[in-house]
């Protein structure tokens, strides 16, 4: 008790040494909790992104770009195609993969009389309208981008066998008339060769493909995102696309036509493990998978990483700073308190020469330090908050100019890694900085660590101190 009360009365009777360090302690203390709230806040809404997205694996090959694949020969074509659903069927059977979907497109099944439906054009810039699935329950249901409203999803039959039905949005009209279970909707499928005489490609081959309505889903609008969910694809059977695609190469390979025959191609291939917690794990297990093969993949990870951007630079630098000023403290502090014990020793001397035992005269040093240098980071905190913010987002603003924030535009744009169509800039405008419970013990831990490291210096200089040198000066 004692202690504490020489504690008390000594830091207030040394008004000017209180104040000085009480200013430092302050100052510095408003960065490092700036510091500490950039990070923490940054760490949350990564791991918020992550959490919605889920651990997901994308793989990627020539096959899966409808530009690339006319670069390959046919036996380089049919090579890749193999190796790639090899490589599909492999990994859909780890035992992490919670579930699996790909997608297959082919543009030579053009829609008829386009015209007269009420379409989101954007999606058929491409030229492709059907949108091939491979499992009994659609993926875009399990990523909550739909469901189904209307009729039922394809048998395990239909799925095998290729059969000539689809799933459609309800937003898609026919004459502003909307469709019903057993309606149907008529795709052609054009087959081009080129004619040397005209020194062009013309179609030499037109087939009517009348599709049957047996499913009608609805659109769910993002929880994430301010973009309208505007899903408007024409789902049907991969082997249906597979089916007519074979029968333009049987067309073919009974004509001595040279044709322009578009390939069948894969939109999208995805993996979903049970956790993030298992997807390093199944990382490791498709880098197996894939090694020498043409085949690349993305993760869940590398669409946050490339979201987030800026604010994982922003977090990198604040944990810099944290550092900086932590040992920007320790020094500062270190001298001022030296400077002040050394205005004080002749105080001590007559402490020493009373009998006070070192230990407890070095004790109370570290005390007066502790008390002042903490009442000045909790100070800190309450100014903070004010600060955090702006300081987060002058910084923020800044480094938008000089940041390539379009680096990442495939994965980030990539509907199946993100499936909220969320931007950076979405992203940084959501970016709220803020200090937590958790984080001002952190804070305290960290400055009284700090402040205690600091009182080596004078401590060391109280221990050499001898009260009969002092007493004679």
């Amino acid at each position: 008790m004692k202690l504490f009360k020489r504690v008390l009365v000594s830091v207030l009777r040394r008004k000017t040494c209180t104040l000085i360090l009480l200013l430092l302690t302050f100052l510095i203390g408003n960065v490092m909790a700036v510091s500490i709230a950039i990070q923490q806040s940054s760490k949350g809404i990564e791991e918020n992104l992550l959490n919605r997205i889920g651990g997901k694996v994308l793989l990627k090959s020539p096959i899966t770009d409808q530009n690339q694949i006319y670069a390959l020969s046919d036996e380089d074509y049919e090579k890749a195609w193999k190796e790639f659903i090899d490589s599909y069927e492999n990994l859909s059977s780890k035992e992490k993969v919670s579930y699996a979907d790909i997608h297959y497109h082919y543009n030579s099944i053009q829609l008829l009389d386009s015209e007269k439906y009420d379409l989101n054009n954007k999606h058929y810039e491409n030229g492709s309208y059907l949108h091939g699935v491979d499992s009994l329950v659609f993926t875009d249901e399990k990523e909550e981008l739909l469901t189904l409203n209307k009729g039922s999803y394809f048998t395990k039959e239909m799925l095998d066998d290729g059969w000539d039905v689809m799933i459609i949005s309800d937003q898609v009209t026919r004459d502003q008339v909307p469709f019903q279970i057993g309606d149907r909707i008529d795709f052609s499928l054009i087959l081009t060769a080129y004619d040397p005489a005209q020194s062009q490609t013309v179609s030499v081959y037109e087939k009517v493909i009348s599709y049957e309505i047996v499913g009608i889903y609805q659109q769910i609008d993002n929880k994430y995102s301010d973009i309208q969910n505007d899903l408007e694809l024409f789902y049907v059977p991969n082997q249906n696309l597979v089916k007519y695609e074979q029968f333009a190469k049987d067309f073919f390979s009974k004509s001595n036509m040279e044709p322009n025959r578009d390939r069948l191609w894969i939109e999208s291939c995805m993996f979903r493990v049970h956790s993030l917690l298992d997807l390093p794990v199944f990382k490791n297990t498709v880098l197996n998978e894939i090694e020498d093969k043409q085949i690349n993949f993305y993760t869940s990870e590398d669409s946050v990483e490339g979201l987030l951007g800026t604010i994982k630079t922003l977090s990198s630098l604040s944990e810099n700073v944290l550092w900086f000023s932590m040992g920007a403290m320790c020094i500062a502090v270190a001298l001022v308190t030296f400077y002040f014990v050394k205005e004080r020793k002749h105080e001590i001397g007559i402490y020493l020469s009373l009998g006070m035992d070192k230990k407890e005269l070095l004790i109370q040093i570290v005390f007066e330090t502790l008390f002042v240098g903490l009442l000045g980071i909790i100070l800190s905190i309450g100014s903070q908050k004010y600060l955090s913010q702006s300081f987060s987002d002058y910084l923020v603003e800044t480094m938008i100019r000089y940041e390539d924030t379009e680096k990442d535009k495939f994965v980030t744009n990539h509907h199946v890694l993100n499936p909220d169509h969320l931007t950076h800039e979405d992203i940084v405008s959501q970016y709220e900085v803020h200090i937590q419970g958790q984080d001002l013990i952190l804070l305290l831990i960290l400055g009284s660590c700090t402040l205690i490291i600091s009182c080596l210096l004078p401590l060391g200089y109280i221990v050499i101190l001898k009260p009969k040198n002092i007493m004679l000066e």
